[in-house]
């Protein structure tokens, strides 16, 4: 029943939103940004509704994990300033992820300690935790370039969650997934395939900080399941943060250009314009191959060195994939130069 107000409620905020946004255009993202990959003006702020029927579902269904609700507000409300009034400065999205982090540790009592190997001193592992939130949220919203891709990864993963969930029979963890899934559910259906919403700054945030406590709160209510099962699990995004931050630094070492400036590299983007030349196609692809990270995983996940393989596995296809797609624009070029010289002489 959760999951059926959970998913009628952000169903119809987001058709409310839309209504309301190509009136008054508040939140309406331009289509002339380095890294856009749509032609039109569209409502960006879709996470308003995701987060809402999240919200208050939880706190009428499941009201003792309140402070999940008020951790995610935090983390969310400055992704939706972010998506109203611009670019802010980085340090204060950066703090504003870790207090909602902050809050969701102080109250909820879950910090990422066990490492299967050693288990990390509380105040280390706080400070842990804190990193790997923040870092899954920044992910999530570097994904978010394609119709249905950030909110169809955190679909599937969630999906594997509550299967998990329900296999240890932690109703609580279900619940909290169920919802998730639902709220995403009903924003999903107006982004994809034709993207009469986006998900905004402050839905992915959301987003990326709801995967990274449940994935915690997963591994340190089931001592059998380890914190590297979500890691393998959320392999896709984790990695695309990682290769970014390795070719930003050599961008700014090299040309100088500011570490957090924009860019069209990733590979979503790649793939969108170099190969399938449909959003929803790219999408597509990029789903198929998290849902076969996912099954790897979930296969194996109480053995943390399979988990390790996985992981590498989803690496290596991942590094395949982008230097094929750049691999296809350079000879694509030289054809083109080839061609046009051959017609002129």
């Amino acid at each position: 029943m959760s999951f059926v107000i959970a998913f009628l409620q952000s169903l119809i905020y987001q058709y409310v939103t839309i209504r309301i946004e190509n009136r008054f255009g508040f939140f309406t993202d331009s289509d002339f940004k380095t890294h856009a990959v749509h032609t039109t003006p569209t409502p960006r702020v879709g996470g308003l509704g995701v987060f809402i029927a999240f919200a208050i579902t939880v706190l009428y269904v499941l009201p003792e994990y309140w402070w999940l609700v008020a951790g995610g507000a935090v983390v969310f409300g400055f992704g939706l300033f972010e998506d109203w009034h611009g670019d802010t400065k980085k340090e204060y999205r950066l703090g504003a992820m870790a207090l909602g982090t902050l809050m969701a540790v102080y109250f909820g009592g879950y910090v990422a300690d066990n490492s299967e190997f050693f288990i990390l001193p509380y105040w280390i592992a706080v400070f842990f935790t804190i990193f790997a939130v923040v870092g899954l949220s920044s992910a999530i919203n570097f994904i978010d370039g394609l119709n249905g891709l950030a909110s169809g990864i955190s679909i599937i993963t969630l999906l594997f969650f509550a299967l998990l969930s329900y296999l240890y029979d932690d109703n609580a963890l279900l619940g909290l997934s169920l919802i998730g899934i639902a709220a995403t559910l009903g924003f999903f259906l107006w982004n994809y395939p034709h993207g009469k919403i986006f998900l905004g700054d402050g839905g992915a945030y959301f987003l990326g900080f709801l995967l990274a406590i449940l994935s915690i709160m997963l591994s340190e209510r089931h001592a059998e399941i380890p914190l590297w099962y979500p890691l393998a699990a959320l392999s896709y995004p984790i990695i695309e943060t990682f290769v970014t931050i390795e070719r930003r630094i050599k961008r700014r070492k090299k040309k100088g250009v500011p570490f957090f400036e924009a860019e069209k590299v990733h590979l979503h983007t790649l793939k969108f314009r170099r190969k399938v030349r449909k959003n929803y196609g790219a999408t597509n692809s990029l789903l198929l191959f998290h849902i076969l990270i996912n099954m790897l995983a979930f296969s194996c996940y109480q053995n943390v060195y399979a988990l390790m393989l996985v992981i590498v596995f989803a690496y290596a296809v991942y590094i395949f994939k982008y230097r094929r797609i750049i691999l296809f624009g350079r000879r694509t070029i030289k054809r083109c130069i080839s061609c046009f010289y051959k017609s002129f002489f």
